[in-house]
């Protein structure tokens, strides 16, 4: 199974998932396998649960109203100081404006957060959150960068100002934008704070262009990608699973983790089939191996995870 949003180089795989929205399975004309399925569009979007049932609830309460509530997320690390430069213009020209920030523990301006804050009470905002759903879900408009984020505020329905923080973000956003679930106003180098309270000020007063952008958030993400994945692999699965009962003799290529527990699983399925598992190395675990040390330790390496043993 591949995870792919590039669409610019040869794949060979069962299953591929790109999950931008409006991707045509032209773009992967001879870069996949014949038999490789695609999985593709934004109705295959992978997000944690907790945003599909904040928009359940949001739904069904029609609890998004027209607070002045602003989420502000600029990515967990916000190189930039973004959330900082555009947090300070809306408190300065937006008064009755609450916002919502959130950012991650590699932020480093976070003494310049703490400062702005104090200034305030306009301002609400959490560290390494990890109920971002939660907090979205108290706002009705949002500013941030494009990325997962951009898929989250739309899957809860909210209108958003995006602003670009990477050259590669361009030609994905110049597109996206003609869904009408966002306003792009480009890369952050480029915009001047002018141009921000401008685009700000049109958005945020226009109901009917904001509730029009909500409709269409709604509509493009509806926060069950995961589920539909899911499904198809488990079905998938089911298949092969069927079509291996049919067969005598079972080739399992690779004797890691995932090989061996295929044997295992597969021997039970099927006592009475022949399971060979094949490896080009002389011990099987893959990359699980134990190092012993020539003063009588053993360390444990591979998989790469982190885990605690009882040593």
């Amino acid at each position: 199974i591949v995870i792919d949003d590039l669409a610019n180089k040869r794949h060979d795989c069962d299953i591929l998932i790109n999950q931008i929205h409006g991707i045509n399975k032209s773009r992967y004309k001879n870069l996949i396998n014949r038999n490789c399925d695609l999985l593709l569009g934004s109705k295959y979007i992978i997000m944690k649960s907790d945003f599909l049932k904040v928009r359940n609830n949001l739904i069904k309460t029609n609890s998004i109203s027209y607070h002045n509530n602003v989420h502000v997320l600029f990515g967990l690390s916000d190189d930039s100081g973004l959330t900082i430069r555009f947090s300070k213009l809306l408190i300065e020209n937006f008064k009755e404006l609450k916002l919502y920030i959130n950012v991650g523990k590699s932020f480093k301006y976070i003494e310049k957060l703490k400062s702005l804050s104090n200034q305030t009470n306009q301002i609400n905002w959490t560290k390494n959150s990890f109920n971002v759903a939660e907090q979205m879900g108290k706002c009705n408009f949002a500013i941030g960068s494009p990325g997962m984020s951009t898929w989250e505020r739309a899957c809860l329905g909210i209108p958003s100002i995006q602003i670009g923080t990477s050259k590669s973000q361009l030609q994905i956003m110049n597109k996206l934008v003609k869904f009408g679930i966002c306003k792009w106003l480009g890369h952050h180098q480029n915009l001047t704070n002018k141009e921000f309270i401008t685009s700000f000020k049109e958005i945020f007063y226009d109901r009917k262009k904001r509730s029009e952008m909500k409709k269409q958030c709604l509509q493009a993400i509806d926060g069950q990608g995961t589920n539909r994945i899911v499904e198809y692999i488990t079905k998938w699965v089911l298949a092969k699973i069927t079509y291996l009962s049919k067969k005598r003799n079972i080739v399992i290529l690779g004797a890691g983790i995932p090989g061996i527990f295929s044997a295992l699983y597969l021997s039970k399925l099927y006592p009475n089939k022949n399971i060979h598992l094949v490896e080009s190395t002389k011990e099987i675990g893959g990359l699980y191996k134990s190092i012993v040390d020539p003063v009588g330790g053993i360390f444990d390496k591979g998989m790469h995870i982190v885990y605690e043993t009882l040593n």
